[in-house]
């Protein structure tokens, strides 16, 4: 897969105000798999605080909204959501406050469970699964809002990945096409 220029250059300017950061998840995974990009999400690890955070992301120049914690419809180690763009790139930037390693594991779908480190591209086990069996495993749903969410999320992707299955480990009898 060819990383497009602006996707690393943009990148490459995130990591030197946030080391460890990762192009990750659905640019990536439609990337790879032939679809139209459309967004791109950076993640931004070792944030300690919405304050710091937004300090941080100022140096990028262009601020287009900032979205505090996630609250009751995504994850608690997330610490925002700020949208930016760097040159003609807009992208959103995800502050988390765990380290780098826990960015790809955090996705929900085994097939979002792609990653940029500026060097390579990672495809974990569960992301070659999924691309495999053309199925969206769901591997992470730390509650019903966040499954709710994901579930949801799946039926607006099914459109662009038709014919593309649904496992949920823990409904299995529930398998959507």
């Amino acid at each position: 897969m060819l990383i497009p220029a602006a996707y690393a250059a943009t990148l490459a300017a995130v990591r030197e105000v946030f080391p460890g950061a990762l192009i990750a998840g659905g640019a990536l995974r439609d990337l790879d798999n032939g679809r139209e990009v459309k967004d791109l999400d950076i993640f931004a690890p070792n944030v300690p605080d919405l304050d710091t955070f937004r300090a941080l992301a100022a140096r990028f120049g262009v601020l287009l909204s900032v979205m505090g914690g996630y609250e009751s419809w995504a994850t608690a180690e997330c610490v925002g959501v700020i949208d930016l763009q760097i040159g003609d790139q807009p992208f959103q930037l995800i502050g988390l406050r765990s380290g780098p390693e826990t960015i790809l594991p955090r996705l929900d779908f085994g097939i979002c469970r792609i990653g940029f480190d500026g060097s390579e591209v990672i495809r974990t086990d569960e992301y070659l699964a999924d691309q495999a069996t053309q199925t969206f495993t769901l591997l992470r749903a730390d509650d019903d809002a966040q499954r709710d969410r994901s579930l949801r999320r799946f039926d607006r992707l099914s459109a662009k990945y038709p014919g593309w299955k649904l496992f949920d480990p823990d409904a299995p009898d529930l398998v959507t096409f």
